[in-house]
């Protein structure tokens, strides 16, 4: 009917003025705007909505674009920006995920992947960087750890060791993690690679 469509519309244009001042505050790119609006529009268009608040049901589309893009941003900073705690805006998240069949995986191996090919790095060295993570997990010290963060680190080592120079300012640009993280990040994961590495300079 055209009044439900007109309350559609209305319910989309608030929306997106609360998905501006929420991009704006977790300084998102804008690839990471679109795909929550995006997903946004697919649970006003499925019904998701219904029983949920637009802000927080717009915290949670953020939340889950960023997710899915790798970018990261946690859930208490989207919780914060929205004004909402955590905990609500999780079991938002979680209906948003569960009934639009999100994938959101956010394991290191995803990153891995999505990153190695974005450095265009060849698969042994991605191989080698999964394999450092892996080592580093085992000691839980990734817990609180930005992932993108240390699998950025972790291809910068392994592509060291099969001398394909990878620059931490590249590496940056293509991850969105400051070079700053990215070498605290080395510091952090050389330990557990010097086994796997040659005696490689890496004064970073």
């Amino acid at each position: 009917s055209r009044s439900k469509n007109s309350n559609k519309e209305r319910n989309l244009i608030r929306a997106f003025t609360v998905l501006d001042a929420y991009a704006s505050k977790l300084s998102m790119p804008e690839n990471a705007k679109e795909h929550a609006a995006y997903i946004y529009r697919k649970a006003v268009s499925k019904d998701i909505i219904r029983g949920s608040s637009i802000p927080s049901m717009m915290a949670a589309s953020v939340f889950a674009a960023c997710k899915q893009l790798g970018i990261p941003r946690s859930m208490n900073d989207t919780a914060k920006v929205a004004n909402m705690s955590k905990k609500k805006l999780s079991r938002t998240y979680k209906r948003l995920v569960k009934n639009l069949e999100l994938n959101v995986s956010s394991f290191e191996a995803d990153y891995v992947s999505k990153i190695s090919n974005s450095l265009s790095v060849s698969e042994k060295t991605a191989r080698l960087a999964g394999k450092i993570i892996h080592d580093l997990k085992k000691e839980h010290l990734h817990v609180g750890k930005n992932p993108i963060g240390i699998t950025a680190a972790s291809l910068y080592l392994s592509a060291i060791n099969y001398d394909e120079h990878v620059s931490i300012e590249k590496i940056s640009k293509k991850t969105n993690i400051s070079t700053v993280t990215i070498r605290k990040m080395i510091k952090l994961l050389r330990p557990f690679a010097s086994k796997y590495l040659k005696s490689i300079d890496l004064s970073v």
